[in-house]
């Protein structure tokens, strides 16, 4: 589902954009600016920022949790770094 209506972004991209930041560092304060840039795109008209922070929010927990699909990944590969660890 389209999320930003000026940059033409996705739930998914968002989603993904914040998973991969928080893959590089877990601890990371992930901010809509932060996924925003990291998706090559500017923040227009901000529309979009109460579903980006609830999407921010939502990632966060998930990654620091045993629902994380990345535990099962972790689990199954433990050498290999995850947002999670």
């Amino acid at each position: 589902m389209i999320i930003c209506q000026c940059n033409i972004i996705t739930d998914l991209d968002f989603e993904n954009a914040v998973i991969t930041l928080l893959s590089g560092d877990p601890d990371l304060t992930v901010t809509p600016g932060r996924v925003i840039r990291a998706l090559n795109a500017r923040r227009q008209c901000s529309g979009c920022l109460p579903a980006l922070n609830s999407m921010i929010d939502t990632c966060k927990k998930q990654c620091h949790s045993e629902s994380c699909p990345r535990q099962a990944w972790r689990k199954a590969h433990p050498k290999m770094p995850t947002c999670a660890q």
